[in-house]
């Protein structure tokens, strides 16, 4: 079997390369032919052409014993001195991984998703009893948009999960979920929402990989590409004012008319039939019902593009706060957590969810309030035994002091809690806190979650449910912390200002660029 070499690696990520060659556990595979079979599709294989896939496609396979049988044949040498070149951040994070995993935090809990799914239906019930019961009035139309819109946005939301496989532990039953939801709650294809979706969470704000920032002609992003546009005086749209017409244009165009666009043609180019059926079944379900209560078909279809239009608003706010003012720029071929954190921020909850949140520990905490003496090897270590109040504190990578510290009972169990004298937060342990990990989480996930975009671990860790989120987050902090990797976190209200800051600075630089002379 071949012996690669790092330096050898670099000629497959040329583009006019035919062969195309990915390295995964240090182990070299050709994709060259298998990459049009992928199920995520042909441009993901290729994107990491000559690089080290694996932080990749752990995240977003979560059936790896499976899909290592069908990598087999593929294999066509290995890379020398592989871990030699795994950097310490890189090393640290897969451990991270690996606690993970061991701790449970992949695991989903089904009540939180089939509650998710009532209140999705629930929205959409609401909707049809306002018009049936109050009739046909601008007072009755707008909040049943409102309703439907919501309903969208959650179900959005849902089907992402169902996407990133995130709700069973079967692949086979994640994919039904999906066409369930994305096809027959939102009437988009299955396989066009995959292609775009794990493409986007390889390469995130990378321009010409990630579909997300496919925008040129109407929107210049981030701080080079404007520059390039403007000395080679490319594009039509007068940049420097797009701050202003961003929701003008950017949000009715997209859910409106783009996305039944890009789904319509998909389906056909693609001959993808299963995806055309529980596609149509959606506005079946749509026009049948909502036709009883409008006076024509032309009307109804009024009423579904209002949906779209509300809807779109909201989806590209929750999204595009969290990577337009981040960094947008070429492949620069940087690990996974370098790369996800560059192109991602989190938005905190606000002052409510924190007192909701709070109120909810407090009501079900099984604990006292007196400090209690825990070691900071019970807690940073997984196995440590449980301390007085009942809880097993998170673990942490870092490397305590064997002495006793003092950590009050909601410190013990509260995942967002202050950090104890040993730099850990200790985590929430099922014996005395089960009501507040299946309510106190549930009432920040579905307060707050669902209007703002998801965490950044959701970045890094894919196919975690999203309600293990506030587990891993406080590690993923630390670990920045430790390897000097910016953590961006800012107030909902900053994030969204944020988005017209920066499409305002992204159009001064064009138009800088552009007025040079030469």
């Amino acid at each position: 079997m071949k012996i690669y070499t790092w330096e050898s690696l670099k000629e497959f990520q040329q583009r006019d390369c035919k062969q195309k060659l990915i390295v995964i556990e240090g182990k070299v595979y050709d994709v060259t032919k298998f990459m049009h079979k992928h199920p995520g599709g042909a441009k993901l294989l290729g994107a990491y052409a000559g690089e080290d896939a694996t932080d990749a496609w752990v995240a977003l396979h979560n059936d790896k014993e499976l899909v290592e049988k069908y990598m087999k044949p593929l294999q066509c040498g290995i890379v020398e001195d592989y871990e030699k070149h795994v950097s310490p951040s890189q090393a640290d994070f897969r451990r991270l991984r690996q606690l993970a995993e061991s701790s449970g935090w992949f695991r989903a809990r089904p009540l939180f998703f089939i509650k998710y799914l009532l209140q999705c239906w629930a929205f959409e019930l609401a909707a049809v009893l306002l018009l049936w019961q109050f009739g046909l009035h601008i007072w009755t139309v707008l909040p049943a948009a409102l309703l439907l819109c919501t309903a969208q946005a959650q179900a959005g939301w849902a089907q992402h999960d169902y996407g990133h496989l995130s709700v069973f532990n079967s692949r086979r039953l994640n994919h039904i979920g999906h066409e369930l939801v994305v096809g027959h709650m939102k009437g988009a294809s299955s396989h066009w929402w995959n292609f775009r979706h794990f493409l986007h969470h390889s390469k995130p704000n990378v321009v010409g990989a990630d579909p997300d920032i496919n925008v040129p002609y109407l929107f210049l992003l981030g701080d080079k590409m404007p520059q390039e546009w403007g000395k080679r005086r490319r594009g039509f749209m007068p940049y420097n004012w797009q701050h202003d017409y961003f929701w003008l244009l950017g949000p009715p165009m997209l859910l409106p008319l783009y996305f039944h666009y890009e789904n319509i043609y998909f389906i056909f180019k693609r001959g993808d039939w299963r995806d055309f059926v529980w596609t149509l079944s959606f506005f079946l379900k749509f026009f049948y019902v909502f036709n009883h209560f409008f006076p024509s078909w032309l009307a109804t279809f009024g009423f579904y593009m209002l949906v779209r239009y509300l809807e779109s608003h909201w989806f590209v706010a929750c999204t595009q706060m969290s990577h337009i003012p981040m960094d947008i720029d070429r492949d620069q071929r940087r690990e996974w957590l370098p790369m996800q954190l560059k192109a991602t921020m989190n938005a905190e909850g606000g002052s409510f969810c924190r007192e909701l949140l709070d109120h909810t520990v407090m009501l079900y905490l099984n604990g006292s309030p007196e400090p209690v003496a825990v070691t900071a090897q019970q807690a940073c270590y997984p196995d440590a035994p449980q301390n007085s109040t009942g809880c097993r504190p998170q673990e942490d990578p870092l490397n305590g002091s064997p002495e006793p510290v003092a950590v009050t009972a909601q410190q013990a169990c509260y995942p967002d809690a202050p950090q104890n004298s040993t730099g850990c937060r200790p985590q929430e342990d099922p014996l005395k806190v089960n009501i507040v990990s299946y309510f106190g989480s549930d009432i920040q996930q579905y307060s707050c979650a669902h209007f703002r975009p998801p965490t950044a671990p959701s970045s890094l860790f894919p196919t975690m449910p999203r309600h293990s989120y506030p587990l891993v987050q406080p590690h993923v902090k630390q670990l920045c912390a430790r390897h000097g990797i910016p953590y961006v976190e800012k107030p909902l209200s900053t994030a969204l200002a944020d988005i017209i800051r920066s499409l305002k600075k992204s159009g001064e630089l064009w138009l800088e660029a552009y007025q040079m002379p030469g």
